[in-house]
């Protein structure tokens, strides 16, 4: 279950939140992929086209259908 975001002051303002305090970037995000990553991919429905370029992670947002999130 997804309980937070990593949002700098430029996101959380846009989406009325609070920042998590990462001004200097994410440098400790891990993620992992099990044995259904390829399941993932065939999952995607659409890619939007809002990469944000003044940050060092440059990717644009990504739907998919369907997906299970788990960590502790």
């Amino acid at each position: 279950m997804l309980t937070t975001y990593a949002l700098d002051v430029y996101a959380a303002r846009k989406l009325n939140m609070q920042p998590k305090a990462n001004a200097g970037g994410i440098h400790n995000l891990v993620v992992t992929s099990g044995d259904k990553s390829l399941e993932m991919f065939k999952n995607i429905v659409a890619v939007a086209n809002d990469v944000d370029v003044r940050g060092n992670i440059r990717t644009p947002s990504v739907l998919i259908s369907q997906m299970m999130i788990g960590g502790e």
